[in-house]
């Protein structure tokens, strides 16, 4: 089942759009109600197939995915979903949650391109906000990084142009080789 909360003050999710994954309802709504508290809107997705059905559909507008190690057990687990998440849509960061983490399964899933690794433990909200900080200002970065190449090649363009106007205007009718190497 997929459901969607807003965040408890009706803003309309003015911190972005999460996706929580988790086979476990009362985790979901658990993190729907703290990250709703936080200003976010989240999307929440019970299975591996539920979870890749609303990326695939929504994935521009997300914000972030937090996403269960494991998944109902002896089917798809959190690293494979991560997987085919990262194929569809790369640039959406991803937190893996787990109930029994190892050192093993953190280095894989950041390996994966997950932005961070959590257990689910009592400090799960405090972590968790942490977490969302952390990416929420890295994504800053990369958008601020993106916009200054933007505007660099914006101005590389107008420069090249320029250039050529200026040489096109004033343009020396000479076709010596001394008048050639002065003028480069």
């Amino acid at each position: 089942m997929v459901r969607k909360s807003s965040p408890a003050d009706g803003s309309g999710g003015e911190g972005g759009l999460i996706l929580v994954v988790d086979d476990q309802p009362e985790v979901c709504t658990f993190l729907s109600s703290v990250l709703g508290e936080k200003g976010f809107s989240v999307l929440t997705a019970h299975t591996p197939e539920q979870a890749l059905a609303v990326f695939r559909e929504r994935h521009e507008g997300l914000g972030l995915v937090l996403l269960d190690l494991s998944l109902t057990a002896g089917r798809t687990d959190g690293l494979d979903v991560l997987r085919q998440m990262k194929a569809i849509d790369p640039g959406v960061p991803a937190i893996i949650l787990t109930g029994k983490g190892t050192i093993r399964r953190a280095v894989e899933a950041i390996k994966l391109g997950a932005a961070d690794f959590l257990e689910k433990d009592l400090y799960l909200a405090e972590h968790l906000e942490v977490s969302v900080e952390k990416v929420r200002r890295l994504l800053a970065v990369v958008e601020e990084n993106r916009q200054l190449r933007q505007q660099r090649d914006r101005l590389r363009r107008r420069a090249v142009a320029y250039d050529q106007a200026l040489r096109r205007r004033y343009a020396l009718v000479g076709e010596r080789r001394a008048l050639k190497r002065v003028l480069e």
